[in-house]
């Protein structure tokens, strides 16, 4: 893991983690553009305070975008269930057409068997 140094609220960090330092570096970047929003517009607060309040409001925005992301899935999965049950009804209507096919299909071979019976007693006759 590499360190990287980062400034946050006018404080100098060293910071490693799973993430590469570019991305650590853009996290510390979002944290201390909030600590210094918060400082803005609270002014006088102390340091615990504002990385209090940053702290909150960069966990209002996960939880936001948490909820939208699983309102995202949610509609993903209702889509993909309505796919499915279309798919089916169309399954079911080809079931149907085949069913019916397979029904003319007996009723010829059911024809062609009393033919072939009548030609058969036909044949005797002219024996």
């Amino acid at each position: 893991m590499d360190k990287v140094k980062v400034s946050i609220n006018d404080r100098e960090y060293i910071l490693s983690g799973d993430r590469t330092p570019e991305e650590i570096k853009e996290i510390a970047s979002k944290v201390d553009s909030e600590m210094k929003k918060v400082a803005r517009m609270a002014p006088g607060t102390s340091r615990t305070d504002a990385a209090i309040l940053a702290a909150l409001n960069l966990s209002e925005e996960i939880f936001a975008s948490e909820q939208k992301e699983k309102k995202l899935e949610e509609e993903k999965a209702v889509k993909e269930e309505q796919e499915t049950e279309k798919k089916i009804r169309e399954y079911e209507e080809k079931i149907k057409e085949l069913q019916g096919k397979v029904n003319e299909y007996e009723n010829n071979f059911f024809d062609l068997q009393m033919e072939n019976i009548k030609l058969k007693d036909e044949i005797e006759r002219l024996k």
